[in-house]
């Protein structure tokens, strides 16, 4: 079992995964990635390390979204 897999199986899904919404599911992937970095160290550097991962995470699912999107609007698959 990987820290990754834990932490989806353990922490992201019980959150609620992407069902809530945008918001939600962004709020999901910081806490997820605020553990991620807590785990590897109790430090600031690694909470920071969480947050930059956490926030450039959203950021992609956001833009990911913003295209599907404008792709659906333009009539392409």
């Amino acid at each position: 079992l990987s820290l990754s897999t834990w932490l989806r199986d353990y922490v992201y899904f019980p959150l609620g995964g992407s069902r809530g919404g945008p918001a939600r599911t962004y709020f999901n992937l910081m806490v997820v990635f605020v553990m991620c970095g807590l785990w590897h160290g109790a430090t600031w550097a690694w909470l920071a390390y969480g947050l930059y991962n956490g926030v450039l995470m959203s950021l992609h699912r956001a833009w990911d979204q913003w295209l599907a999107v404008g792709r659906a609007g333009a009539g392409l698959p």
